[in-house]
């Protein structure tokens, strides 16, 4: 192997990786984010599915 091929390989490499790295750090705060989404998500859902069960009686009643 030439030096210019491994120079230009190693090129290739580190652009592959900074590609990697601007899509990865995003995906991370998003991962972060949805975490956070979907614990609140899931608090909302809980008390939804808490307070369901009085609102069809209350409609069955009526």
């Amino acid at each position: 192997m030439t030096l210019a091929t491994k120079n230009s390989i190693n090129k290739n490499v580190a652009f592959e990786i900074e590609k990697l790295m601007v899509f990865l750090i995003p995906l991370v705060q998003l991962s972060a984010f949805t975490a956070k989404a979907a614990e609140s998500m899931v608090r909302s859902y809980t008390a939804v599915t808490r307070v369901k069960p009085k609102i069809s009686t209350w409609k069955f009643q009526q």
